[in-house]
Parts: structure tokens; sequence; C-alpha cells
């Protein structure tokens, strides 16, 4: 499984841990709406109950006939202001009172039913409660009235409990969304901000080469975990930086020490071969020391440039030059070697001037690295490919065979020090790694890909001069 990057790693772990707690959270809140919401709709109930009391008290004591000191209708009979009222006639002025209720209410004397709320289909609910066929909430209060004690019964079906309660929960939700997308940018945005320290660490580290093992980890003014990073970090490049001196100062003092002996025996090789009368076996002998001396010098003189790469002084000496006119010498060369190996190079550098700022003996010795290997990795008797273009801003030097080509995994490594893609073909792999360092001196690139028609194709780009 692909790795995740470590600032949504720990946004998704923050998030993973915020969900439960904020889960946890809204189940309590939507039990303690509940129970508030149930505790004031059951005090609303108890209050109409209450009234209903007081309207039935009120409603028992008023007499038929007209207050007293109310004037009489002229035709009329007089009425008497004795007659109380009845069980029959508080029936019907409570029947019309509970008729403007929301509630189902049912009013009952010590005979039974009294009054009830006329029943509709809003109250259909409401009235099985009050029955109790169904659950619900159901108040019950009793009270005196002129005409005995009078009982109140006021119900509320469940429907319009859980209304409510699904808009608060639809609420709740909308509102956890919400915070767990803050929450989410506000957790990415604070591992962002703290792992931002180690992606300047990384940045640095990876600005570190083998040129310049001097450079440090600006050190943290917090002692901190990411303060014993950087001083870990800083201690090994330290160690590293002090290995890798002593193997430079070995390669340069073992380099100029095998200088002076080599060029004294190639010397002495050289004067016993223009003695006189030397026996046929003794002059071969000395042809074989001659080019093993050779090859020894060319190796030595690989292992110097090499250790001046290290140290990122490779490229001596920059002077304005003709891409054009350094391929040029370097196809002069290259057809010697090529008819030397019975291969035949084709050189297509002609055309208008590409001015670079570069080291001419350098890049005259990258092209023949470059030339070189494609003639010896190439095809026995066959074509390599000397070419100079230009994409308007650096210049490009192409070298090209029809030889078997690099695997796609090789491609890279072929510039690792010592790397040799076979065996059979002399060499000790230090060319290709030279090239690369005297290109990246010049503020280049080089790569290795594929021909077109099969082989291999390696490309070098350097920056035209403004």
């Amino acid at each position: 499984m692909k790795a995740r990057p470590a600032r949504i790693d720990i946004t998704i772990r923050y998030v993973a841990i915020l969900v439960p707690l904020l889960l946890v959270f809204a189940v309590a809140l939507e039990v303690w709406f509940r129970g508030e919401l149930e505790e004031a709709l059951q005090e609303g109930l108890a209050r109409e109950a209450d009234l209903v009391l007081t309207v039935a008290h009120n409603e028992a004591e008023r007499p038929l006939g007209p207050p007293p000191g109310a004037p009489r209708v002229e035709g009329t009979a007089p009425v008497s202001t004795d007659r109380v009222v009845d069980r029959t006639i508080l029936a019907r002025r409570l029947t019309r009172e509970l008729a403007v209720i929301g509630h189902a209410t049912r009013v009952t004397d010590a005979q039974g039913l009294l009054a009830r709320t006329p029943a509709t289909d809003k109250l259909k609910v409401a009235d099985e409660v009050l029955d109790e066929k169904r659950e619900g909430l159901r108040v019950k209060r009793t009270g005196p009235s002129k005409l005995g004690d009078l009982t109140v019964e006021i119900a509320s079906d469940s429907e319009e409990t859980q209304e409510t309660i699904g808009e608060f929960r639809l609420s709740v939700v909308g509102a956890l969304v919400i915070t767990l997308l803050l929450a989410g940018g506000g957790g990415y945005y604070l591992a962002a901000q703290a792992l931002r320290p180690v992606d300047e660490i990384a940045r640095t580290a990876a600005r570190i080469d083998a040129g310049s093992l001097g450079v440090r980890v600006p050190a943290r003014p917090v002692d901190d975990e990411l303060g014993r990073l950087v001083g870990t970090l800083n201690g090994m490049l330290e160690r590293i930086e002090q290995g890798v001196g002593a193997v430079r100062r070995f390669t340069q003092d073992a380099s100029h020490e095998l200088k002076t002996p080599l060029a004294a025996i190639r010397g002495t090789v050289d004067v016993a071969l223009l003695a006189p009368r030397v026996a046929a076996d003794d002059e071969k002998a000395l042809h074989a020391i001659a080019r093993e001396c050779e090859r020894l010098e060319r190796i030595v003189k690989d292992l110097l440039t090499i250790a001046r790469a290290d140290a990122g002084g490779v490229v001596e000496r920059k002077e304005p030059l003709d891409v054009r006119a350094v391929a040029a010498e370097v196809a002069e060369v290259g057809e010697i070697l090529a008819q030397e190996r019975g291969a035949r190079l084709v050189a297509d550098v002609a055309g208008p001037p590409l001015q670079i700022v570069g080291d001419l003996a350098r890049l005259r010795q990258v092209g023949l690295n470059l030339v070189d290997n494609a003639i010896r990795y190439g095809k026995a008797g066959g074509q390599v490919w000397l070419r100079v273009a230009s994409d308007g801003e650096r210049a490009l030097v192409i070298v090209e065979d029809d030889g078997p080509g690099i695997p796609a995994a090789e491609r890279e490594r072929v510039f690792e020090r010592f790397h040799r893609g076979r065996r059979d073909v002399p060499g000790v792999g230090l060319g290709l790694a030279i090239a690369r360092a005297i290109v990246r001196e010049h503020g280049g690139t080089i790569v290795a890909g594929e021909r077109a028609g099969g082989g291999a194709r390696f490309e070098v780009s350097l920056p035209l001069a403004r």
C-alpha cells in the first residue's frame, strides 16, 4: 500500500480520534435535549390542565341569569338570578372551552366523563394516548368546584416530540459535519506547520552532496525533538565529511605517488625499445608493459579527476566556447578511434554557433568519453552518431550507437563510479561519472536513454551564454 504524506496521515488520525468523541457528545446532547423537551412539555401540559380546572371552577360559579344591576330588555320576561349551573350546563360550557385547546383533554367528575375535546385528525393520536392505548405524555390534575371535585387529564402524542427531536438531530448532524470539516482543515494546517521544520531540514540535507559536505543544517534554538534530530544529523554529516575527506586525501596522495613511478617505468620501457638488437620476445614484453603503464596512467588520471570533482574543482578555466566547434574536434578524434575498431562515426555538428561558457579541455573530455563508450559498447563494425542541436535556451550534444542499449533500470546506475555494464569491455567504470561531474559544474545535465532504432543514447544539455 502506498504510504500517505505525514501531514495527511496526522490529519486522518486526528479526525479519527475526534469522530467518536463528537459522536458521544452528540448522543449525550440528544439525551439531554430529549429530557429537557419532555420536561418542558410536561410542565406545559400541567399548566394547561390547571387552566382547565380554573375555567371549570369559574364556569360552575357563574349563574345562569344576567349579572346583578344589568338592564332588562323591554318585552322580555324577567330572568331569575338565583338559578345555578347544573352538570349538563357545565359540560356544555367546558366542551366549548376545550375546543380551543391544542391538546387532547378530558374532564371527569364523580359521575364520569363531563367534557372532552372534539375528535379531530390532528388529535387522533393524542386521544389514543389519553385513553392509554399508546405511549405518550399524559398529565392528570384534580381540583374542587361547586359541583364537586373535577379531574382534568391532558395528553400529547409522541409524534410531536419525535418531530422536534428529529429536527434537532439534523441540526446536530449538520453542526458535526461542519465541525469535522473545520477540524480536518485546522488539523492539516497545524500538521503542516508542525512539519515545516522537518521539510526545511530535508531540503537542506538534500542540497548536501559529495562536493558540499561542509554544509550543516541550521541548529534550532529549542532543545526539542527536532533540535535533537538536527544535532544528530549534523553530527553524522561531520563524521561523513571526515571519512570522505580521508578517502579524498588518500586518493590524491596515492595518485600523485603513482604518477612518478609509472612515468619512470614508461620512460625506461621507451628507452629499452629504442635500444638496438632487442630480442623479439623482449620487445613483445616491453610493448605489453608499455600498454599496461598507459592504462594505469589513465586510471590514475581519472582518480585525480574524481578527487577534484568531489572538491568541486574539476573545471579549472572557463571561457566563451562554440559547442559546435568543440564537437567538431571530438568528431576528428572519434573518427580515428572508430576506424581502429572497424566502426563508423557519423557527425552532424554543422550549423550556427551555439555559444556557452566552459572549460574547453573538460568538455572535450566529456565528448570523447561518450564517443569512446559508444564505439566500445556498440556493434562490432557498427555505427555511432554525434549530433549537436539546440532548444533555444540550451545546447544539446547527442551521442548514439546501434548496440544492445541500456536497460531502463541501469540508465542511472551507469553514472555511478566503477560501474561497468559489461565485463568483457575494457575500462574501470569512471568515464561516465567524470563526464557527469564535469557537465554539472557547467550547470548542465547528462542523461542516458534509448535510441529510436535501438541502442544507447546519451544527451548532454548545457545552458547557452546570455
